[in-house]
């Protein structure tokens, strides 16, 4: 189907008006979840950056350094999701051509 993983096994078993329903819902969750993941990892950075500890590694370097990469990438998944969604939304599928 395009995606990285896909769970089809139950999408016979819905009824059809909610197996309509089912790819929005479930892109709206990931979205949802895309944007949790964000504002918790921001929250974690800003706490790393407000207090610069050091990573516990043989070399010490600031941790800020090292998860400053997480807001970056929760982004990049949110802005994934959300294009995911409005896809979604328009009843697009992988196998219409795009990535995704």
């Amino acid at each position: 189907s395009g995606h990285h993983v896909a769970v089809d096994i139950f999408d016979r078993l819905w009824p059809g008006p909610l197996r309509r329903l089912m790819p929005v819902l479930a892109a709206l969750m990931t979205l949802a979840f895309a944007i949790l993941l964000l504002w918790f990892v921001w929250r974690l950075v800003g706490r790393t950056f407000a207090t610069n500890p050091l990573a516990p590694t043989v070399i010490p370097v600031p941790l800020k350094w090292i998860q400053v990469v997480g807001p970056a990438g929760c982004t990049v998944f949110a802005l994934n999701a959300f294009w995911l969604t409005l896809r979604t939304l328009r009843g697009e599928t992988a196998a219409d051509g795009g990535g995704g």
